[in-house]
């Protein structure tokens, strides 16, 4: 980047490599250590939560410590603020939908040829880049050879994807045509003859859990199987190395197996959910300071239930103890003082 450009934005349609872009120029910046004092990189997606980024943000310059935990998220954002003004820094973001104000919003200082900070976002819109006050830059299709190339790696060994491609293609003449709008049907039976090829229903099962996990979301590997294990989806007995938003208005909880609320920003849960069929319950990575009794009275095949990661949550309700069929239950990360009494006695 020129020393006068501070904000640079990548824009492009999905899929054309954004992403695979950005990482590449964090490794390579990771690598010239000397350049910049820390080069951050943060997936920001769709659902943008400035209480995770915060947290990662603060992760990478070794602010999370026990005091971090308690801060406001204004004070988090200060916080971050008064770290980045006195380093020169490089904020990588991937996957920005709308305008985001970096400093009010994260704790982000604006660039400047003085401080000699930069940031870098990926967009799928150029308007979006218009908003952030950035210069943009198009990353592009590849050219006719490139292309072609790749498209034959990707589609080898499967016929039946070409075969349906250009089957549905042949008589499409406009680029917006060739962005596989019209089938997204055909592929998809695609992709479910691969998933109906997979060894037997335990690992179907195992990847449908996959699913749970919030979009860009890393699945710790040790988590994962605990999950599966807890389930009794695979047998806790082996060698486990080789076993690998905000509430919802759901129509039909009586249908509910798994449900994932991670990673939203929810503080109070007072709803009074019929739920003879839920299993697995994950509610980690929110705001909890309340969760109603009346949640957990109906819940009697509850297997799972994860609390993780919640900050502000001081105490469970005494129904907790009434989760007969309950076999994990995580609450590492949370400021809980005590466990309601009959929970000790299960």
């Amino acid at each position: 980047m020129k020393k006068e450009v501070g904000i640079l934005g990548l824009y492009g349609m999905g899929g054309i490599g954004k992403t695979t872009l950005l990482k590449q120029i964090n490794q390579r910046l990771l690598e010239k250590k000397d350049d910049f004092g820390v080069v951050i990189f943060v997936v920001v997606s769709q659902n943008l939560q400035a209480g995770k980024i915060k947290k990662e943000i603060g992760e990478r310059l070794s602010l999370c410590e026990m005091a971090w935990e308690k801060k406001t998220q204004n004070e988090k954002a200060s916080r971050i603020y008064d770290v980045l003004t006195k380093r020169r820094f490089v904020m990588l973001l991937d996957d920005i939908w709308r305008k985001v104000d970096l400093e009010e919003e994260i704790g982000i200082p604006s660039p400047s040829q003085e401080n000699g900070s930069k940031v870098v976002f990926t967009t799928r819109s150029k308007k979006v880049c218009g908003r952030m006050g950035s210069h943009d830059l198009e990353v592009k299709h590849l050219d006719p050879e490139n292309a072609w190339e790749l498209f034959c790696q990707k589609v080898r060994g499967l016929p039946l994807a070409l075969n349906v491609i250009g089957e549905t293609m042949a008589c499409k003449t406009s680029v917006r045509e060739w962005q596989y709008r019209e089938v997204k049907d055909e592929i998809l039976n695609i992709l479910t003859l691969s998933y109906d090829d997979l060894k037997n229903e335990t690992v179907q099962q195992c990847f449908q859990y996959c699913a749970l996990f919030p979009e860009d979301d890393k699945i710790e590997k040790d988590t994962l199987v605990e999950y599966w294990i807890s389930e009794g989806i695979i047998d806790g007995g082996g060698d486990r190395e080789s076993a690998i938003t905000r509430m919802p208005e759901v129509r039909d909880w009586n249908a509910v197996r798994r449900m994932s609320l991670s990673a939203n920003e929810i503080q109070n849960i007072s709803i009074f959910p019929e739920c003879p069929n839920l299993t697995t319950l994950w509610l980690t990575e929110n705001y909890l300071v309340n969760i109603s009794g009346d949640f957990f009275l109906s819940m009697p095949k509850l297997m799972i239930l994860d609390l993780s990661s919640n900050e502000n949550l001081t105490k469970l309700p005494e129904e907790v103890s009434n989760l007969v069929s309950l076999r994990h239950l995580d609450l590492s990360r949370t400021c809980l003082e005590n466990l309601p009494e009959g929970l000790g006695k299960c």
